[in-house]
């Protein structure tokens, strides 16, 4: 049924030179040790998809050589028709870096994974930033991100030499140091 939609759709395509970029991502049907899987491959430009790949664990021995083969079928079948891909997005998966080498088409992670990947890093630098001493004073600080990275004792001895005290949970002026 696929490659009967496959015909059609290829018809669609002008002219087989024109490069294209596709987006491709697997769906399994289980999120733990997958058993059937599919690979649609959408064309970026007009968000059609140009090729569908389905497969069965049996075929391939694991779930985790499900993609990979799909992606090997996937992209034989639409170079053999004649489409020009030169770059696919897809998500973090280096087994997928490496076929795409072998065909000299560029490689992309999708978006979700890149802020996913930048997120975590950002995460992992603001623990290490509160988790280790600054060797600045709390009167360097002008962020409160700065501010943070202080314990409590730190700032508790900064507001009383600088005739600050805690009412409650907020910081005021001391009654001398009140304006009038």
């Amino acid at each position: 049924m696929t490659s009967c939609n496959f015909v059609s759709i290829v018809s669609l395509f002008p002219l087989f030179s024109e490069p294209i970029t596709v987006y491709v991502d697997c769906h399994f049907d289980s999120s733990h040790s997958g058993y059937h899987d599919m690979l649609p491959v959408i064309n970026i430009e007009d968000d059609k998809m140009i090729e569908m790949v389905t497969l069965i664990r049996k075929e391939t021995g694991s779930s985790w050589r499900i993609e990979t083969q799909a992606l090997q079928q996937a992209l034989s079948t639409l170079l053999e028709k004649g489409l020009n891909i030169v770059e696919v997005i897809h998500d973090d998966n280096t087994q997928v870096d490496a076929i795409l080498s072998q065909h000299n088409i560029l490689s992309q992670k999708d978006l979700w994974h890149k802020c996913k990947n930048v997120m975590g890093k950002f995460k992992e630098v603001l623990q290490e930033k509160r988790r280790t001493p600054q060797d600045s004073t709390v009167e360097a600080a002008t962020t409160i991100a700065q501010v943070a990275v202080f314990s409590i004792a730190q700032l508790k001895d900064y507001c009383r030499e600088n005739t600050l005290q805690q009412t409650g949970s907020k910081l005021a002026l001391c009654n001398e140091c009140q304006p009038t």
